[in-house]
């Protein structure tokens, strides 16, 4: 910590590398991301800097702290007078310590609010608590006033593993890793975050296909509705009507002539005001003259297209 503070190419870092620990941030990303180099690397030179035994000083700035930064809370003079005795071993019959001793809800939340910095009221709050989120709510609390106790740490991943909120004990695992005392410690722990982070995937991908699966039910559900809404409509429809034995004939919606005349197109002569002759016939000289009064009235049905251009007609 010496090294950290004093040698002034980190110490500017240093309250940020700190924040970003008491906010879970993973260890190697919040050393690379402050320091700029990984926490084993810093060790090295702490080493060598230790075993130098030459140790620097750095000078402080003169400014006053800004009391916005510090965190208080006022407590009643009754309260206060409790949590000095306290704090100093004394056993007053309404202090913390015996109020933690009545273990009833009450007297514990009493005995954590005269001494916020005690971890053991949570502790025994959790057990005392139904809902498994809110017991891992106390241990949590319980673990970030006593922040060197893994085994808090432990009992509030724990906590929310069974709660079903791996995103939560993934944190609370980092927590135990970063309080362990040991490189071992710390390693095993590692590999425990490293699951729980796994897992937490893997949950968040199974939620997605089911409700993705969901979706597709409740689509594919619809669909059937529609055809069997469809269905229904179809035989209310034909309900009773026998098959028809009639003749099948094109669907015809223009205007019904009273004569027909068949053969082939062989002349167009236009006319003025629109109007037309067709020689209709095998050859000119016995073909039938048709005068059409109003050559935007002829209607061409069948595939193809038809040019009804003036003179004699292409074969």
């Amino acid at each position: 910590m010496h090294f950290l503070l004093t040698d002034t190419r980190f110490s500017g870092s240093a309250r940020v590398l700190l924040s970003n620990f008491g906010k879970g941030v993973d260890g190697d990303a919040a050393w690379r991301n402050t320091v700029g180099m990984l926490q084993r690397d810093f060790d090295k030179e702490a080493g060598a800097y230790l075993a130098k035994g030459e140790f620097g000083t750095i000078a402080l700035s003169g400014k006053p702290m800004d009391p916005r930064r510090i965190r208080g809370e006022e407590l009643e003079p009754e309260e206060g007078k409790l949590l000095l005795a306290d704090i100093a071993g004394t056993s007053a019959p309404r202090g913390a310590r015996a109020l933690a001793a009545l273990d009833t809800k009450e007297s514990l939340e009493k005995a954590w609010r005269m001494n916020p910095r005690w971890s053991l009221p949570h502790e025994m709050l959790a057990r005392h608590e139904e809902k498994l989120s809110d017991k891992a709510q106390r241990y949590r609390k319980a673990a970030e006033v006593a922040p060197r106790e893994v085994r808090l740490w432990r009992l509030a991943a724990e906590a929310f593993e069974a709660a079903e909120l791996p995103a939560e004990a993934a944190r609370m695992w980092f927590g135990a890793e970063r309080a362990a005392a040991s490189a071992g410690e710390r390693a095993a722990l590692k590999e425990i975050r490293l699951a729980a982070d796994r897992k937490r995937v893997e949950a968040e991908e199974e939620e997605r296909r089911k409700v993705q699966e969901a979706e597709a039910r409740e689509l594919q559900k619809l669909k059937d509705e529609a055809k069997t809404r469809i269905r229904e409509a179809e035989a209310k429809a034909n309900a009773g009507a026998g098959p028809s034995t009639g003749k099948v004939v094109d669907w015809w919606d223009g205007p019904k002539p009273d004569a027909s005349l068949q053969g082939k197109l062989l002349r167009v002569d236009c006319l003025a005001g629109n109007q037309m002759r067709l020689a209709i016939g095998a050859d000119l000289k016995t073909a039938t003259l048709l005068k059409v009064k109003d050559a935007g009235k002829i209607v061409v049905t069948g595939n193809g297209t038809v040019d009804l251009g003036c003179g004699l007609q292409k074969s």
